[in-house]
């Protein structure tokens, strides 16, 4: 017999198999007591490879498959099979709620699909979960597994497994066939979302205490985490959209120094991830779906200042972490569709999608240029240090028991502060969208309300008030914004930044306007000294423009703020200091603080957010980061493929408790990595064997078996979870090659070879926090 050449038993096999338990606690006298039977190993290490539906083995005729039977263990014992996806009938959606994985295996057949009403209301619900218990012997490998909070998605596994789809989706050659095909590019353009779930176990089955927590932020930070693979439960769903609109309406009506274009972009992202619920293509595949949201998050934008070229550029340059080609169009047709619906509903009342609208008669002068140079200067900075005051003040006053206890009593000291100093004053008592119109507007326009305002001087002497107006409207705003921004409330930075910056530059706009007709005879004013109160000079355009390079010392957007300005004035001539403002701005705003505010954000809620905008000098190569190698985290199958289930379940527990949730193990073989299973695969797995204490699992496929009884439970074949070819770097590699993988191929971890054989393994986690120590350590230099 070809099996006994090997000249392996199988009780020698599950004796071996039971020696790599940890401390697990399994039983390894059953193997010894029963008669020996062998087992055929490969032949080479090299010969482990994913089985081929097309070579798997029949099931066995003892024990018939229906669609109930479960291929994650046996009713009675029987030989090892080999379950491929190919025969495997579709079953119930997994009662595990998750933002999941598809799986390669899953997309090479295809099922009945689910009806438009079934999915819209699985689109709406929020998928409360039911005991993992009642689908226990119904479920197959085939399906979807789950991603615990704060995991990364696998970009690549992901893309893998639509490449099988669009493969499979693409093999059916008729009429219907090319139907399906134009159906499946257009659910690209009629989609949008992530989802919020909740992981429920035995004894853990309660939502967070605030479940509506997440409504009470302005968004951006979090939508560019989820944008970038990692995982946020609660934030983009049903129940999270209806309390974040509500919440945004009060608080925006409640005349607090907040804005709604954050906000705007975390409401449109929901609306895309519950959209996407409704297309398998998107909600069986994590990183198909972010290519929808970011979609999504530009529409928001484009929606919040009426402005869908700016909101193109905003989800490239501030949200999007992958923007391939198809996702460009994508989202320039989703900004276009949501600017045409805002047209169509008229929600200003003037027929017009921008929030406002200003046009500058009067073109600007040559000498002008320093004065919109220093003005950049000037936005820049205020935008540094209000990201600076913006820290001290959570780290002080948000700090305090009370305050950090109870939320709610921030939010009722920031609305009482605002009334008493906000009320006083002609400027800072008007909305925030308001006031931003009328310091931007020219003195020309007479559809605005400067003269009751103060804003248009006649003469000379009028200008000392404007100035001491506008300087207490400016102190009085920035104080108030420091203070708003970061309460439990849906509140946006975008407009009250630029509010404070408006009110500089109209400042500023008024000292150039008053030193021009206080010196009329100077030649360098040109003809612009003999109009009359010399307005050749725009107080408007000077508060536009800082207005535009304070959100940029804010933000750190650069080209959107430039498109956006264009898109609300809708002149070219004032393209140009729009743009040239903004780029000192920028410079001097990373001069002065390197982060932006949702880099501030970010590290302070400690998001794990990997930056694939400011790549670091790297000093070091892959093995400063990478841990030594310990036996309990890895899977040795050198003396056997059969591994006992408590062996693996007690390593994955060692990976749940140092937070790899997203982790796997390595399968090696004398010292030589032959694949690798990721901890959610094995989770799944294991939850869905019958008898886990007394089973065991095949780690590696075996040419042949001998199938007379011999009594011993019958292996699981763990094979269709294994990634046979994990990604893996030399430990000599450099850091710059370690963060390219992580960056341009999104990977969860990176396997580590020195000379061929298996070294260690590094986690996406444990490369931001290295990155995160680097960066600290260049901000004490």
């Amino acid at each position: 017999m070809a099996s006994r050449r090997y000249g392996v038993r199988l009780p020698d096999i599950v004796a071996a198999g039971n020696s790599n338990n940890d401390g697990s606690g399994a039983d390894s006298s059953t193997g010894t007591e029963q008669q020996g039977q062998y087992l055929s190993l490969p032949s080479s290490p090299t010969n482990v490879r994913r089985p081929r539906p097309n070579m798997s083995r029949r099931p066995s005729t003892n024990e018939p498959i229906d669609e109930r039977s479960p291929l994650l263990g046996a009713a009675r014992p029987s030989r090892i099979r080999i379950h491929s996806a190919h025969g495997s009938p579709r079953v119930p959606l997994l009662s595990r709620n998750q933002s999941y994985a598809d799986s390669v295996r899953s997309i090479r057949h295809h099922s009945r699909a689910n009806s438009w009403g079934t999915r819209l209301m699985h689109a709406l619900s929020d998928r409360q979960e039911s005991s993992m218990a009642d689908s226990k012997g119904s479920l197959y490998p085939d399906d979807r597994v789950w991603y615990d909070q704060f995991t990364s998605t696998d970009w690549v596994h992901d893309s893998i497994a639509d490449a099988y789809r669009v493969k499979a989706l693409r093999s059916r050659k008729d009429f219907w066939g090319r139907v399906y095909v134009l159906f499946d590019g257009a659910q690209g353009l009629a989609a949008e979302r992530p989802r919020r779930v909740y992981r429920r176990r035995p004894g853990k089955c309660c939502p967070p205490r605030s479940l509506y927590g997440l409504a009470g932020l302005d968004g951006v930070a979090e939508v560019r985490v989820i944008l970038s693979g990692f995982v946020l439960h609660g934030f983009l769903g049903l129940k999270t959209l209806i309390i974040k609109t509500l919440g945004l309406i009060l608080s925006v009506a409640s005349g607090l120094s907040l804005g709604k274009e954050g906000p705007y972009v975390h409401i449109a992202t929901c609306v895309g991830n519950i959209a996407c619920r409704l297309f398998t293509k998107y909600d069986r595949n994590d990183a198909k779906r972010r290519e929808v949201l970011s979609a999504a998050a530009a529409a928001g934008v484009a929606v919040a200042f009426g402005a869908p070229l700016g909101g193109v550029l905003f989800g490239l340059e501030e949200v999007a972490y992958f923007f391939p080609a198809k996702t460009l169009f994508r989202t320039f047709f989703c900004c276009i569709t949501a600017a045409l619906t805002l047209k169509f509903l008229n929600p200003y009342g003037t027929q017009k999608i921008v929030m406002f609208q200003v046009r500058y008669l009067v073109d600007w002068e040559y000498f002008e240029i320093i004065s919109f140079i220093l003005v950049g200067v000037f936005g820049g900075a205020a935008g540094a240090l209000f990201i600076k005051a913006s820290r001290h003040w959570a780290k002080t006053f948000r700090r305090i028991p009370a305050i950090k206890a109870y939320p709610l009593l921030e939010v009722v000291l920031v609305a009482l502060v605002t009334g008493l100093i906000g009320y006083w004053n002609t400027l800072t008592k008007l909305p925030v969208a308001k006031l931003l119109y009328n310091l931007a507007a020219p003195c020309d326009d007479r559809d605005n309300n400067l003269e009751d305002l103060g804003l248009c001087p006649e003469e000379i002497g009028d200008i000392p008030p404007i100035l001491l107006n506008l300087l207490t409207a400016f102190l009085i705003k920035g104080f108030l914004t420091i203070i708003t921004f970061g309460i439990k409330l849906p509140a946006g930075i975008y407009v009250p930044s630029m509010v404070v910056g408006g009110l500089m530059g109209r400042l500023v706009g008024h000292v150039v306007q008053w030193v021009v007709m206080a010196t009329p005879d100077w030649g360098v004013w040109g003809t612009c000294a003999k109009m009359p109160n010399a307005t050749c000079i725009q107080p408007g355009v000077y508060g536009l423009i800082a207005a535009g390079s304070t959100m940029c010392g804010v933000t750190r957007l650069s080209v959107t703020l430039a498109v956006i300005l264009f898109e609300l004035t809708g002149s070219l001539d004032y393209v140009l200091p729009f743009s040239l403002a903004i780029l000192v701005a920028k410079w001097t705003a990373d001069a002065i603080e390197p982060l932006s505010i949702y880099d501030l954000l970010t590290e302070m809620n400690s998001y794990p957010y990997l930056n694939n905008k400011h790549k670091p000098i790297f000093t070091s190569d892959l093995a400063d980061i990478v841990p030594r190698v310990r036996k309990e985290r890895i899977i040795d199958i050198t003396t056997s493929p059969v591994v006992p289930a408590l062996s693996l379940r007690a390593k994955l527990e060692l990976l749940h408790k140092a937070g790899e949730l997203d982790g796997g193990l390595p399968i090696v073989r004398d010292g030589i990595l032959v694949g690798l299973i990721p901890a959610p695969d094995l989770e799944y797995a294991l939850d869905n064997l019958r008898d886990e204490p007394s089973s065991l699992c095949l780690m590696a496929p075996v040419p042949s078996i001998d199938d007379s009884d011999d009594g011993l439970p019958d292996p699981t074949d763990f094979t269709p979870f294994i990634d046979p070819a994990p990604v893996a770097l030399d430990i000599r590699s450099p850091m710059d090659l370690v963060y390219e993988c992580f960056v341009k191929l999104g990977l969860r971890y990176i396997c580590v070879l020195r000379d061929g054989r298996y070294a260690g393994m590094t986690h996406k986690k444990t490369f931001v926090k290295y990155m995160r120590e680097l960066e600290e350590k260049e901000g004490h230099m």
